[in-house]
């Protein structure tokens, strides 16, 4: 495999061997073989894996560094920018958040933002429910929403620290606090995808929403969240996979709401759909969204 097949394999292999592939990541870097195209995902990779994962981030820093210096790619500065921060690199990062602006030509104070968010995505995992949930309750009432060209790293960042939080043990749906920043950065990040993506990722953003919803024991709010969803695939074209996931909340929202009929025709929907499905960790994952609810008639 040439170099960037290499990266290509690491970014599909990650999930299941991190340590291994954070050290051939490394090695990679080192060759200095990578095409300047592949960059970007590499330094994604590296703050996934040797920042977030491993809690690495001089290190981080110390391999993307060089690579910021060699490029004004905005994925590859953002990601640079990062790590800086997390390095506790305070004047870099500074200087590397007016290069972000300048590559994505946007205002600098949202782009700081937008950086806040991604890199807060990546201290998450390390945090409590709650001290995560503080977090990112003190950016949201910080955030100051003017659109522009950072507008889909904020949403994707807001995406990522909402689903991260809402899948960590210890969060508590009864705590105002974890409730706040759950519904807030669900809403928000819909709102941005509104203006920066496309259906997809509108009917995407209303799957959030109805994940937090349903969490929070808000069936009403869920339900509207998941037809909003369910409604935009009908309008604009075929998303099986999608629709199946927004069929599972809808269906749990209804059961909620005691009107089972409709709850139990939903999981029908989403198992027949979900039979379609040819990749074993989308199983999986359909399986463990759907525990809880009617098994197939």
């Amino acid at each position: 495999m040439n170099a960037s097949e290499q990266l290509q394999s690491l970014i599909r292999q990650h999930d299941e061997q991190p340590d291994a592939c954070a050290d051939a990541l490394r090695g990679l870097l080192a060759a200095q073989t990578l095409p300047a195209e592949d960059l970007p995902g590499a330094g994604w990779l590296v703050n996934h894996l040797i920042g977030e994962q491993q809690g690495r981030w001089a290190e981080a820093w110390a391999l993307l560094r060089p690579l910021s210096q060699a490029s004004d790619h905005p994925r590859l500065l953002r990601n640079a920018a990062v790590a800086a921060a997390l390095a506790g690199e305070a004047v870099a990062a500074w200087a590397l958040e007016r290069r972000v602006a300048g590559a994505q030509s946007a205002p600098l104070a949202p782009t700081r933002q937008a950086l806040r968010l991604a890199a807060l995505q990546h201290l998450l995992p390390a945090l409590s429910a709650r001290a995560g949930a503080e977090a990112l309750q003190g950016l949201l009432e910080e955030f100051v929403d003017e659109a522009c060209a950072m507008d889909a790293v904020a949403a994707a960042s807001l995406n990522n620290a909402v689903s991260t939080l809402l899948e960590r043990d210890g969060l508590d749906p009864a705590d105002p606090v974890c409730a706040q920043a759950l519904t807030a950065g669900a809403e928000l990040a819909r709102r941005l995808w509104r203006r920066a993506g496309n259906w997809v990722n509108d009917e995407r953003a209303c799957y959030l929403q109805a994940l937090v919803a349903n969490r929070l024991g808000d069936a009403a709010a869920a339900r509207r969240a998941a037809e909003e969803g369910l409604a935009l695939i009908a309008a604009n074209g075929q998303e099986e996979v999608d629709q199946a996931f927004l069929l599972l909340e809808a269906a749990r929202a209804w059961l909620a709401l005691g009107q089972r009929e409709a709850g139990r025709q939903a999981c029908r929907q989403a198992r027949s759909l979900a039979a379609s499905f040819e990749d074993a960790g989308l199983w999986q994952w359909f399986d463990d969204k759907a525990r809880g609810l009617p098994a197939a008639d």
